[in-house]
């Protein structure tokens, strides 16, 4: 990776330090013919809500990293039960 960008990336990634995970939810969207998945993260701190978006890459997450995905939705499964 380029450093310009992980600086950018580490960077978006700061505006998230110290505020706590209230939700997430997968969802698949389609650009340009191409369908993507995303994770939407939403963090608050204080009252002030952030959400981050994450485009993945849905072979590699639901494949390599099944056991991740898995846990994620269980935990947004049991969040959106309280």
């Amino acid at each position: 990776m380029e450093a310009k960008i992980e600086f950018k990336l580490l960077k978006t990634i700061r505006n998230f330090e110290g505020m706590n995970l209230k939700g997430s939810v997968f969802k698949e969207k389609e650009v340009q013919g191409k369908k993507l998945l995303t994770l939407e993260l939403v963090f608050s701190d204080n009252g002030l809500y952030k959400t981050m978006v994450l485009v993945l890459n849905e072979d590699l997450t639901i494949g390599d990293y099944q056991d991740i995905y898995e846990q994620i939705i269980k935990w947004n499964i049991k969040t959106k039960l309280k």
